[in-house]
């Protein structure tokens, strides 16, 4: 299985998103290193991007043109990507309530486009 684990979280410098690895200092301070690296200490290095821990989401697939799809992330004005502990995975949760909740596939099934994050102010 060749399955790449993902993070993004938003910059607590400047605001703007960054993607990678997701890392946490004994602090609890969470910073992004966007390139593959294997921890060798646990001081971070100026390659190290402090995040806003609230922003902070994990990769779970492609849409339908490929674009990344994150948890917390808005699908076609209609539906948020969320982790469920209940079914131990990622669906799409419906402004419309939870009978019109859908799993990952509706997203090939019907053509779904990332819009935004809920964490951008739209």
């Amino acid at each position: 299985m060749n399955r790449q684990v993902i993070f993004k979280g938003k910059r607590k410098d400047n605001g703007q998103w960054v993607e990678g690895s997701l890392n946490k200092t004994e602090e609890g301070n969470l910073y992004i290193f966007n390139y593959y690296f294997i921890p060798t200490i646990s001081v971070p290095s100026e390659k190290f991007i402090e995040v806003d821990s609230e922003t902070v989401s994990q990769f779970i697939r492609l849409d339908v043109q490929g674009e990344k799809v994150f948890e917390g992330d808005i699908l076609d004005s209609e539906y948020i990507a969320k982790w469920s502990d209940e079914i131990c995975g990622f669906y799409l949760e419906s402004k419309f309530g939870s009978d019109h909740n859908k799993l990952m596939s509706y997203i090939d099934e019907n053509n779904l486009k990332v819009g935004f994050s809920i964490h951008d102010k739209q």
